[in-house]
This record gives C-alpha cells, sequence and structure tokens, in this order.
C-alpha cells in the first residue's frame, strides 16, 4: 500500500529544503482552523491513478507466503504558495517568486534522488504554475501553485491460501437439471 502520510512528509521536506525560509508553515491543504496571516505553503494529494490500468507484477514472498500484487500508480501532488497577509502588496509577490523556486526544484538530480530513496517514487511531470487567489475576510491573497506527478508501485498483500479441491461426486442429469451424487 502506498504510505500517503509518507508521501506528504516527503513533500513537505522538499518545500522546506527549497523555500522554508521564506515561509512561515508548509501545511496540508485541506486543514481547518486558522491560516497563517503571513506566506506559506501547502501540499495536497489530489489524485491516484493507475498507470498500466491492470497488476504488474505478482509473485510469492516466500519469507511472509503472502502473494504479492505490485501496481504502478501516478501521484497527483499539488503544491501551492500562499499569502495570507494581504494587506502588504509586497508579500503579494512573493508567491510568485517561491513557486517558481519550488518548480525548478523538481528538476534537480538531488530532489529526484531524495524522491526515488524516500519514496521509491520517480517524476514522472510537472505542470504549469498557475495563479489563483483565497478569499478572506477582509480581501484576497495570491495563490501560485502547480502539480508535480510522481510515479511509483502500489504493492498489495493477501496469504497464500490455495482453493482446494472438492470432490462433487458425479454428476446426475434428471428433468433437465444437474445434481451431484457422492
Amino acid at each position: 500500500m502506498i504510505d500517503f502520510k509518507q508521501v506528504f512528509s516527503v513533500m513537505r521536506s522538499i518545500v522546506i529544503n527549497r523555500i522554508g525560509d521564506e515561509v512561515s508553515a508548509v501545511i496540508q491543504s485541506r486543514t481547518t482552523g486558522t491560516k497563517p496571516k503571513s506566506v506559506y505553503a501547502t501540499v495536497d494529494i489530489q489524485g491516484i491513478f493507475d498507470s498500466a490500468g491492470h497488476v504488474t507484477n505478482k509473485y510469492l514472498d516466500s519469507d511472509t507466503d503472502e502473494i504479492v500484487y505490485e501496481t504502478v500508480k501516478d501521484v497527483d501532488v499539488v503544491l501551492s504558495v500562499r499569502n495570507g497577509k494581504i494587506d502588504d502588496p509586497e508579500s503579494q509577490m512573493a508567491p510568485y517568486t517561491l513557486c517558481n523556486n519550488l518548480h525548478k526544484a523538481f528538476a534537480e538530480v538531488l530532489v529526484r534522488d531524495y524522491l526515488y530513496d524516500n519514496l521509491n517514487a520517480v517524476v514522472r511531470s510537472t505542470g504549469t504554475v498557475r495563479g489563483s487567489s483565497d478569499r478572506y475576510s477582509t480581501g484576497y491573497g495570491t495563490v501560485q501553485e502547480f502539480i508535480v506527478t510522481i510515479r511509483m508501485v502500489d504493492t498489495t498483500r493477501e496469504a497464500n491460501t490455495p482453493i482446494e479441491s472438492v470432490d462433487m461426486g458425479e454428476p446426475q442429469i434428471s428433468d433437465g437439471s444437474i445434481s451431484f451424487q457422492g
């Protein structure tokens, strides 16, 4: 199974490593509570898709006597930089620069190696940086975001319990129906 807490943790670490000195927090996008009143970043897992559409590998784990099924998944992660300090025109520009810096990080070998080492994932694509806005009670804040799609293997395990043969006896046909005696 894909450990989505780990996906969030790894992506959060990348954000902190790249732009952490310039944001007040890195939080999950769909959290309740008060949002920071300054520049901050969010991480959101937006979608999970079967890349191959079927099981790509199946084998018996002899150590645990479990059948292991592997499928390849694409996971869309939305990374955004937001400005909660809406009354400061200077800080309204910060999300543009910071999101651009974060976007560039996914082209770097160190970041790609970190994803592979910690999630066994590779970067499939990075989307366009797009702008929008957050609505607050006192106005609007700038948001810049992009989607990074990572490809990883999803593993499912089940007990190796073979189906046993059942002797149903000899078939008997009577009045057009089949029954078994034995």
